[in-house]
């Protein structure tokens, strides 16, 4: 009996130490793994599995190792074989590996990965539904007020599994998002306030009135802090949700007007809403700065057309005349004392073709005597905008205008300074200064072309609506530069194309010939007119500008930089140096 008894004693003690080794397998393995040695935990696994192949724990961390590597085909192998030896625990195990590999991925030590993190709680689902519960529980205990300590993008990705798991915790989240969001607030922290507030209102609209209010307080802060665009996001959902809003006064004033680019109109919804407000003066003074505003809706008085054709229709002001050499404008008759201002107005060009030209007019005396910024379609070369200035050299800058799109133009004219624009795209900014009259009328001028005009709006302006004119000046001649890189290298490559090597040179003016028959126009020049340097052999070629100051390097020092004298460098195929902006 003793001896029986000696027997049971040692096989239980051989099994308890069985048991310890392979905790201590599973304990290193996730050791390793936590640290993000993936090789050594898969070594020690893939060991015990040889040994030991109906070790349940050893193969779901395995695959876990596996899931966590990015294998995911090794690791639906290693579920599998989950599955094929736990029946009926199996499904219920491997849902609970993808969950906790999950986890790892968001809140781990490594940058979160939220494609995968979503993919693997999907995963853990799909094996074993019922484990919605815990990954609810986990989420809810992750959002807890004294957990909040992780960054706001995690907070909201918890938040949108948390929906997605359980819609019937809708509400509960929703009450989470907004304290969140009013915890930002009093951080200050008005972007991170904005987006959870949007998100409570999203998730149940009982919470749309609490989350305008702490969107509304976060479009505020953004205002205060020069976030215009975003301050002007936040004020147009909490207007959408609460439009009371829009009642207070002070409301309406920072927000449809202060923080408005259009203020004039801005200007005239507050006095209809609040015909004796407290901010009635400085209204007055904003409409005053308004010297026409144009919408064409009817047929209109004031305007001086010194050819047929023009007529107002469909709330557009018509162009109509597409004869060419045939002097045809259209000119505002009150403004011809105006000074400094500003002009806008949206083009949409109907018959284009190449000769065409559509211009805005300003600064307007005479046929003779005025500022022009003029769409060109250009002969043989690209489309342009054209700043046309009595006295001066054109400016202009290449820009593909097309049929039947709308562009809206703006031009200024502040004491001797003038410029013009394609709004929206700065690149088409040109600058310049006259010597002409410093007053004058705005209007309209075409040849060889049909178009419509709308929305004039004609404003008094100051030296701060005016364009940096010798950092204008500098980008322009930057991309005629480019331009010509770009023109000399399609030479050099279509006669590799057909002889096999580049010419040998170190002069491009000594390439002219060879090189005429691949590009139509070889500059000589950068846009500062300063020589390109090139350099080419059989196999490989160079092409230089040294930029505005036409020297090798960039002009600086310790109070300075300019970034226009900076080297242009084009090396096969491709601009290796390029000042920053182009």
């Amino acid at each position: 009996m003793k001896l029986r008894n000696l027997n049971m004693l040692f096989i239980c003690l051989l099994l308890m130490t069985m048991a310890c080794g392979k905790s201590k397998v599973i304990a290193d393995a996730e050791r390793f793994l936590s640290v993000g040695e993936y090789e050594r935990a898969t070594e020690i696994l893939e060991l015990e599995l040889r040994e030991n192949q109906g070790n349940t724990d050893a193969r779901l961390l395995l695959g876990r190792v596996f899931l966590e590597r990015g294998d995911q085909q090794r690791a639906d192998s290693a579920f599998r074989k989950v599955l094929q030896q736990e029946k009926r625990a199996g499904k219920e195990l491997v849902a609970d590996t993808y969950f906790s590999s999950a986890k790892d991925l968001l809140l781990g030590n490594g940058d979160a990965d939220f494609v995968r993190f979503e993919d693997f709680i999907e995963k853990a689902i799909t094996y074993h539904p019922k484990i919605s519960g815990n990954i609810s529980a986990w989420i809810e205990g992750e959002l807890a007020e004294e957990n909040r300590k992780l960054n706001p993008t995690i907070l909201m990705e918890l938040l949108n599994t948390g929906v997605s798991v359980d819609q019937r915790k809708r509400p509960d989240y929703s009450r989470t998002a907004l304290g969140l969001a009013q915890a930002f607030m009093t951080q200050g922290q008005w972007e991170a306030a904005s987006v959870f507030a949007t998100r409570a209102g999203e998730i149940d609209p009982e919470q749309l009135a609490p989350a305008s209010s702490v969107l509304l307080g976060a479009a505020q802060g953004q205002a205060s802090q020069g976030e215009t665009e975003a301050a002007k996001r936040g004020f147009e959902k909490a207007t959408q949700w609460a439009p009371q809003l829009l009642d207070i006064e002070d409301v309406f004033w920072q927000f449809k007007v202060q923080i408005e680019d259009d203020q004039v109109t801005g200007a005239r919804a507050y006095l209809n809403r609040f015909p004796q407000g407290t901010h009635r003066s400085q209204v007055e003074a904003i409409l005053a700065s308004e010297l026409l505003n144009a919408d064409f809706s009817t047929d209109l008085g004031g305007w001086d057309e010194t050819a047929l054709g023009w007529n107002v229709a469909g709330g557009m002001y018509r162009a109509m005349n597409s004869q060419s050499n045939v002097l045809s404008q259209s000119t505002w008759t009150a403004g011809n004392d105006w000074r400094d201002y500003s002009s806008e107005c949206d083009i949409t060009l109907r018959s284009w073709e190449r000769g065409s030209t559509a211009a805005m007019l300003f600064r307007y005396q005479s046929v003779d005597e005025t500022c022009q910024c003029r769409i060109e379609g250009a002969y043989g070369r690209e489309d342009q905008l054209v700043l046309v200035v009595p006295g001066q050299q054109d400016v202009s800058v290449r820009f593909q205008f097309k049929s039947g799109e709308t562009y809206r133009i703006r031009t200024y004219a502040v004491a001797r300074a003038v410029g013009c624009e394609v709004v929206g795209y700065p690149e088409t900014r040109l600058a310049t200064f006259t010597s002409g009259s410093l007053q004058g009328t705005v209007g309209f001028k075409q040849e060889s072309c049909k178009f419509e005009v709308d929305n004039l709006r004609v404003m008094v302006a100051d030296e701060d609506d005016a364009f940096d004119v010798t950092n204008i000046d500098n980008h322009r001649k930057a991309r005629q530069t480019v331009w010509a890189i770009e023109q000399l290298a399609r030479g050099l490559n279509g006669y590799a194309v057909d002889n096999g090597i580049f010419p040998e040179s170190a002069n491009v003016a000594s390439l002219r010939g060879i090189l005429s028959p691949y590009v139509r126009e070889l500059p000589l020049v950068d846009g500062w007119g300063n020589e390109l340097v090139l350099e080419s052999n059989d196999s490989t070629y160079t092409i230089k500008s040294y930029g505005s100051d036409g020297k090798l390097g960039a002009a600086s020092s310790e109070d300075s930089y300019n970034r226009w004298a900076e080297d242009i460098l084009y090396v096969d195929g491709e601009f290796v140096v390029l000042p920053e902006g182009l």
